[in-house]
């Protein structure tokens, strides 16, 4: 069967729709995003203030859905570590520690790197969890590529053994990635950032106490 245009009718046929350059809007978003110097900062520890109430709340026979009001001793158990590697006064690195859930294969296939697409917002998360997550749109990741071109996350789901663990080397959002097993002993998720340029130590403290 051959379909063609009658000789009276008045469209154009074609392709008629917006197409998108994948690699112009991934540079823009990571330039849009980086609105203060430490956004991505703040971003790595909504992410891991996030996956650690998740955690935290995990089998808790409680009505209260707000894990902040867990008790101490049980938030205790999941500590936040933010290390800096300095130089000469300079912040040359930084490192976001976490005891969360972490992150299957299949989460960070699904949703780690897919642009503006959120695990938190997934029927996954809503069906296992009552509270709202800091994180919502899946594209604040991406801001710490406007400060580094190496980056590094580890990461090991809380339900895995130690040797389970997936080491993921992350030199931009538009190159090659690099997956490899790993092991780590405890479950959640450590990112590290090598700063393509030295920060002062004094700002980045400030900005840590002040979030």
């Amino acid at each position: 069967m051959r379909i063609e245009r009658a000789a009276d009718a008045k469209y154009r046929p074609a392709d008629w729709r917006f197409h998108f350059d994948e690699n112009e809007i991934v540079v823009r978003l990571v330039r849009d995003i980086h609105s203060h110097p430490f956004g991505f900062l703040r971003e790595l520890l909504q992410n891991a203030l996030d996956t650690t109430r998740a955690r935290a709340s995990l089998g808790f026979d409680s009505a209260n859905s707000f894990p902040n009001l867990l008790p101490g001793e049980l938030r205790s158990k999941f500590p936040i570590q933010v290390c800096l590697c300095t130089e000469g006064g300079d912040v040359t690195s930084i490192q976001v520690h976490d005891q969360g859930l972490g992150m299957t294969s299949d989460v960070v296939q699904n949703y780690f790197l897919q642009i503006g697409r959120s695990w938190y917002r997934s029927q996954e998360f809503t069906r296992n969890f009552s509270f709202t997550p800091t994180s919502g749109f899946g594209v604040g990741f991406l801001s710490v590529f406007a400060v580094s071109s190496d980056v590094t996350v580890t990461t090991r789901w809380h339900l895995d053994g130690a040797d389970s663990a997936l080491l993921m080397h992350l030199p931009g959002p538009r190159n090659y990635l690099l997956f490899e097993d790993a092991r780590r002993e405890t479950p959640g998720t450590t990112v590290s950032v090598n700063l393509s340029k030295p920060v002062d130590l004094g700002a980045v403290k400030a900005f840590l106490e002040s979030t």
